[in-house]
């Protein structure tokens, strides 16, 4: 039988992991352009495309999208500022051809500042996700994306 401090010691561990996952992301649905805050989790809402600037990168800072709508006409665009460059990946399935795991991978060549999502070849269909962490020299990217047709790399 577990004693009062091994319950107590679980308890504490449990809450501090659940305030940790509570702060992290307060939700936005957003329909408009706009410029990110760290912290904060971003439902892309307009099939017509939507320019993110993304704020001065800092270690540690966290921000995050997911696309509510499909972009049917221009693009998503999410712009980091000069000298924050991209390091990380995107994996994007292939929804025309219907195939289980059929996820092509692509990442930043290096000098990357852009991702952009058009609703085709480089994703922007409901449910993709992109996480940015932000690091001394940049952001950290996570992209799960969808697209169709020849799919091509969502960063520039």
């Amino acid at each position: 039988m577990a004693s009062i401090m091994q319950l107590t010691e679980v308890v504490c561990a449990n809450l501090q992991t659940a305030k940790r996952y509570d702060d992290f992301f307060d939700i936005v649905v957003v329909d408009a352009d706009f410029t990110a805050v760290a912290g904060k989790e971003y439902g892309l809402n307009k099939a017509a495309g939507i320019a993110v600037t993304l704020p001065a990168s800092t270690p540690g800072a966290r921000i995050s999208f997911f696309n509510v709508a499909d972009v049917t006409s221009n693009n998503h665009v999410i712009t980091a500022a000069t000298g924050d460059f991209l390091k990380g990946y995107a994996f994007t399935r292939d929804e025309a051809d219907g195939a289980a795991n059929d996820f092509t991978y692509f990442a930043p060549d290096g000098d990357d500042l852009v991702i952009t999502l058009n609703g085709s070849t480089t994703g922007g269909l409901i449910g993709d996700r992109i996480e940015l962490i932000g690091t001394p020299t940049g952001w950290n990217v996570r992209c799960i994306l969808s697209g169709a047709g020849t799919l091509a790399t969502p960063f520039s």
